[in-house]
C-alpha cells in the first residue's frame, strides 16, 4: 500500500512540473544583454521592451534564459518555461559599469544543461573592457561549442562591428547592425522567427485608442528648440524686411533729389534684392558692433570679409555639433550662441596684445619727447617727429591724436584720449603731469625725463614679475586643460565612457557642476598669478 501511495505522489509531481520535461525536449534560447553604463536611458528601456515582447510571443514550450553583463557577468535567469518569472527578471535589469562581453558569451555556452543545441542572442553597444577572456580564446571556444551566436550591435563603431561579426561567424551565427533602437523588435523577430508563435498574443502595453496622445519628454525638448528656432528665423526675416524697406525709401529720396540737382549725380541702382551676399539679414546693431570692434583693433580686413569668415565658422560649428549631438536644431542654437563668444575672444586677445605692445613702446615716446624739448622743439612738433619716423602701436595712436589736435582738440585731451583707448596708466600719469605743468609752470623736459625714468622702472618690474609668475600661469593652464583634454580624448575614442554626461539627467547635472567648478578654479588661479604693478 505504501508503494502505491509513493507512486501516486510521484506521478502527481510529474504532472504538475511539465517545465522539467519541456526543457529537455526543446533547445533553450539564451538572451545575453549588455547592461553596462553606455546602455543607460533610452537603450536599456528599448532593449527590455523588445525582449519582453519577444518572450510574450514565443511558443509556450520554448525555454529561455537571460544573462546580463556589465563589469561582471550575472546569470539573471536559468533556462526555464516560467515566462512570468522571465518577464520579472528582464524588467529588473538596469545599466551601469564597464563591459565584460567575452566572459558573458563564455558563460552562456555553459548555461545549457539539457545537452541540446541551444541558441544565443548577444546584444551590445560597446567594446569589451574588463573580461578575463581574450577575443582569440572566445573565438576558439565558439568554434568548439557548436552553439550559434547571433550578435546585435546597437549604434556601434566600425571596430566593434568587426568584433561582433567575428564572434557570429566563428559560432555559425549572423551579425545584425541596429542604428535605430526602435527597430530592435524587428531584429529579434528576424533572428527568432522559427521559435515565435504564429498567432502572436497582444502585449501588456497594448491599450485602447482613447484619443490621448502620449508624448515622450524628448519630444517636448524638440518642440521647445523648434519654437526658439522659429522665433529667431522670424526676427531675421523681419529685420531683412525692414532693411529692404529702408533701402527703398533711401532710393526714393535720392531719385527725388536728382530732379532738383544741377550736378550730374550717379544713377542709383533700383535693384532691391534680399540676398546673403548683401548681408541684409544682419541687424544694424550687430553690424555697428562688428565695425566698432574692427576699428578698435585696427583690423586690415574689411567688414564683408569678416562676415564671410564668421559665416563659414558658423557653418562648421553647426556641422560639428550636429555630428556630436544628432540634433540639428540644438546645433543651430549652440553655434549661434558660441559664434559671438569666439569673435569677442579673438578681438579681445588682439586688443590685449596691442595694449602690451603699447606699454612696451611708451617709454621710448617719453624719452624722444624730452630730447625734442631740450633741442628747442615744441611738444606738437615732437609728437609729429615721433609719429613720422616710428612704426608701432604708439605711433599709430599718436598720429590719430595729431589729427584731433589739428581740428582744435587741446593737446592734453587728445593724449588723454589715447590713454583711455589703450588703458595705459603710465600715459595717464604723464598727461596729468603735463596738464599740471601748463598751470603752474616749470621745465616740461625735466618732467618728461622724470616720467620716462619712472615708466621705464615700472616696465622692468613688470617684466620681472611676468617671468616669476610664468610657472604659476603654466600650472593653471595645465590644470584647466587636463580634464577638458581627457574628456575630448574619451569622446573621440571611447564615447560610451562619457555618453552618460548627456544621456542621463544625473550626468547632465554633473557636467554642469564640473563646468562651474572649472570656471571658479580658473578665476581663482588667474587672480592668484595676476599681480598688478
Amino acid at each position: 500500500m505504501r508503494k502505491y501511495v509513493v507512486a501516486l505522489l510521484l506521478s502527481l509531481l510529474w504532472i504538475q512540473s511539465p517545465a522539467v520535461h519541456a526543457v529537455a525536449s526543446k533547445a533553450p534560447i539564451i538572451f545575453v544583454i549588455d547592461t553596462s553604463g553606455s546602455m543607460k536611458a533610452k537603450k536599456i528601456v528599448a532593449v527590455k521592451e523588445a525582449v519582453t515582447q519577444i518572450v510574450l510571443n514565443l511558443q509556450k514550450d520554448q525555454p529561455i534564459g537571460v544573462i546580463s553583463f556589465s563589469e561582471k557577468v550575472f546569470t539573471t535567469l536559468e533556462p526555464t518555461l516560467d515566462f512570468d518569472l522571465a518577464l520579472k527578471q528582464i524588467d529588473s535589469l538596469f545599466a551601469g559599469g564597464d563591459t565584460s562581453m567575452y566572459d558573458a558569451v563564455a558563460t552562456a555556452f555553459k548555461a545549457n544543461s539539457s545537452g541540446l543545441p541551444s541558441q544565443i542572442v548577444l546584444l551590445s553597444d560597446g567594446e569589451d573592457t574588463t573580461s578575463l577572456l581574450k577575443l582569440d580564446e572566445l573565438l576558439a571556444a565558439s568554434a568548439q561549442a557548436g552553439i550559434p551566436v547571433n550578435t546585435i550591435g546597437v549604434q556601434v563603431a566600425v571596430a566593434q562591428q568587426e568584433i561582433l561579426n567575428s564572434i557570429a561567424k566563428a559560432s555559425g551565427g549572423n551579425y545584425y547592425g541596429v542604428d535605430d533602437i526602435s527597430t530592435l523588435i524587428a531584429t529579434y523577430r528576424e533572428i527568432l522567427a522559427e521559435q515565435l508563435n504564429p498567432n502572436p498574443l497582444p502585449t501588456p502595453t497594448t491599450t485602447e485608442n482613447t484619443g490621448i496622445i502620449h508624448l515622450d519628454q524628448n519630444v517636448y525638448v524638440e518642440v521647445i528648440l523648434a519654437t526658439f528656432a522659429a522665433i529667431i528665423l522670424f526676427l531675421l526675416l523681419t529685420n531683412m524686411y525692414r532693411r529692404v524697406r529702408y533701402r527703398e525709401q533711401h532710393l526714393a529720396r535720392v531719385q527725388t533729389l536728382q530732379k532738383y540737382s544741377y550736378r550730374k549725380v550717379r544713377k542709383a541702382s533700383s535693384r532691391i534684392r534680399i540676398s546673403i551676399t548683401s548681408y541684409s539679414f544682419i541687424p544694424n546693431r550687430v553690424e555697428a558692433a562688428i565695425r566698432a570692434r574692427l576699428e578698435l583693433i585696427h583690423s586690415e580686413l574689411k567688414y564683408e570679409t569678416v562676415i564671410r569668415i564668421l559665416m563659414g565658422l558658423w557653418a562648421f560649428l553647426v556641422a560639428l555639433f550636429t555630428l556630436m549631438l544628432h540634433s540639428p536644431i540644438l546645433a543651430l542654437i549652440l553655434a549661434s550662441g558660441l559664434l559671438p563668444v569666439v569673435f569677442n575672444a579673438v578681438t579681445n586677445n588682439i586688443r590685449t596684445k596691442q595694449k602690451m605692445k603699447f606699454a612696451e613702446e611708451l617709454p621710448e615716446l617719453l624719452n624722444i619727447l624730452a630730447s625734442a624739448l631740450r633741442a628747442g622743439l615744441s611738444l606738437p612738433q615732437g609728437l609729429e617727429a615721433y609719429s613720422s619716423d616710428t612704426k608701432g602701436e604708439v605711433a599709430r595712436e599718436i598720429r590719430r591724436s595729431i589729427g584731433e589736435i589739428r581740428v582744435g582738440t587741446p593737446i592734453d585731451e587728445a593724449l588723454m584720449g589715447v590713454a583711455e583707448r589703450m588703458d595705459s596708466e603710465d600715459l595717464r600719469w604723464a598727461v596729468t603731469a603735463l596738464s599740471i605743468q601748463r598751470v603752474v609752470g616749470g621745465s616740461m623736459a625735466t618732467i618728461l625725463t622724470t616720467t620716462f625714468e619712472t615708466v621705464k622702472a615700472r616696465a622692468e618690474i613688470r617684466r620681472e614679475v611676468k617671468t616669476l609668475s610664468a610657472e604659476g600661469k603654466l600650472s593653471a593652464y595645465v590644470l584647466i586643460a587636463l580634464p577638458i583634454g581627457i574628456f575630448s580624448f574619451l569622446f573621440l575614442t571611447r564615447r560610451e565612457y562619457v555618453k552618460v554626461f548627456w544621456t542621463d539627467p544625473a550626468g547632465v547635472l554633473l557636467l554642469i557642476i564640473i563646468g562651474i567648478s572649472l570656471s571658479i578654479g580658473w578665476a581663482w588661479m588667474k587672480k592668484i598669478v595676476e599681480i598688478k604693478i
